[in-house]
């Protein structure tokens, strides 16, 4: 039966990133990388979306972050990582953004 669970869940997760994309564009994010277990082709039960958006504003990475998931309305649970360009590329050298560029799925380039 977990295995069906599984599977109603990743459909819903799929349904729903096309949502959260759509949002994360009106927003700004100029490029977005699904990343995680779903990503990898293995969600689990209580699975959520991960996304990293790339934006080119002038917003601290705290405002960003407020901005985003103050107007981002979601069925699931979703975590962004909200960057600007430059913020990216100071830190897409560290392990974690490399994985995530390596293993990542790009779901929207502008």
């Amino acid at each position: 039966m977990q295995g069906a669970e599984v599977d109603k869940q990743s459909t819903r997760l799929e349904q729903e990133l096309n949502r959260v994309v759509g949002q994360l564009r009106a927003l700004g994010a100029r490029r977005i990388i699904l990343f995680g277990s779903l990503a990898r082709g293995r969600p689990r039960l209580g699975s959520d979306l991960d996304l990293l958006a790339i934006f080119e504003d002038g917003l601290t990475f705290k405002e960003r972050m407020r901005y985003v998931y103050t107007h981002l309305d979601a069925d699931v649970d979703v975590d962004v990582l909200a960057y600007n360009r430059e913020e990216f590329e100071r830190l897409k050298h560290r392990s974690f953004f490399r994985r995530i560029l390596r293993e990542g799925k790009v779901v929207y380039e502008a």
